[in-house]
């Protein structure tokens, strides 16, 4: 990007994070926090405040798809983070939340081998490769 485009970016950026905390001022819902949750993820050093909203999202809701979404955001969190022991947890959820959800699978392989857990990740590997070969099947 240009400085010009860079600087844009920026201005837009700060505005939608003031229009979200604005909103949730008002209303004080899940979505709001998702979506700011997701903006400032985008720098590591708002990750902690990111885990933050977060957690406020899942507290506000019961809706399954959303709670996967929010655990995936947590344990990306916790990866950056190089928490590999909470990143586990997040994406363990996630699997519980939907068995078949490959991305999990990968997810909770990858924490295991940063934690030098070499056969737990080559198990969830062996996962992944049976839910690819059934969703060949189907």
């Amino acid at each position: 990007m240009t400085p010009k485009k860079d600087e844009a970016f920026e201005r837009y950026k700060k505005l939608a994070e003031a229009s979200i905390r604005e909103s949730l001022a008002l209303d004080n819902d899940y979505l709001g926090h998702m979506l700011l949750a997701e903006l400032l993820k985008e720098d590591p050093e708002r990750l902690d405040e990111a885990e933050d909203h977060l957690n406020q999202a899942k507290a506000l809701t019961t809706n399954e798809d959303m709670l996967l979404t929010i655990e995936n955001s947590l344990g990306e969190i916790a990866m950056e983070q190089a928490q590999y022991h909470k990143a586990l947890q997040h994406f363990q959820d996630v699997a519980a939340i939907d068995p078949t959800n490959a991305e999990a699978w990968y997810n909770i392989a990858e924490a295991y081998n940063l934690l030098e857990q070499v056969e737990e990740a080559e198990i969830n590997c062996a996962r992944i490769i049976d839910l690819s070969f059934f969703n060949l099947l189907e």
